[in-house]
């Protein structure tokens, strides 16, 4: 690290990215990435898998206003709406597998998907009532 650098930014996250980026439109270029990882990307993390493939990291970005997530992810296209998801007369943007491997039919999945947010604001509500109570991870609490 060159001894005249006056920023240090902890992490090659989206956040660390979005920080470097930001001082760079700005024409501050004397800051150095700090990253403990062999690679940048943070929770977001794409690996192949086959021919295609899978999130292992982050997947979801919550929130479309004041989201430097969001903005990033937006200027090149790699979201689509919420309402994609809850449109449910069109299951193609929902493929599962099983634990083998095997795809699962289009039905089941789709059928799947509308259980789970049917029954998620009921979860929600239920969650904030007795969180205090609540061990393990949501996986254990959905399957109680």
């Amino acid at each position: 690290m060159p001894k005249e650098t006056k920023i240090v930014i902890v992490g090659a996250g989206a956040s660390g990215i979005a920080a470097a980026s930001r001082l760079l439109k700005r024409r501050v270029s004397d800051f150095v990435i700090l990253e403990a990882n062999d690679r940048i990307g943070g929770r977001i993390n794409t690996k192949d898998f086959g021919a295609n493939v899978v999130d292992l990291g982050a997947h979801y970005v919550c929130g479309e206003f004041g989201n430097v997530v969001f903005d990033l992810a937006s200027k090149h296209d790699l979201l689509s709406s919420e309402s994609v998801l809850l449109n449910f007369t069109n299951c193609k943007p929902y493929e599962f597998a099983t634990v083998n491997g095997e795809i699962m039919p289009a039905e089941e999945s789709c059928a799947a998907v509308m259980i789970y947010f049917h029954n998620l604001d009921k979860i929600k509500r239920k969650l904030k009532k007795d969180y205090k109570e609540v061990t393990g991870s949501y996986g254990d609490y959905l399957i109680k």
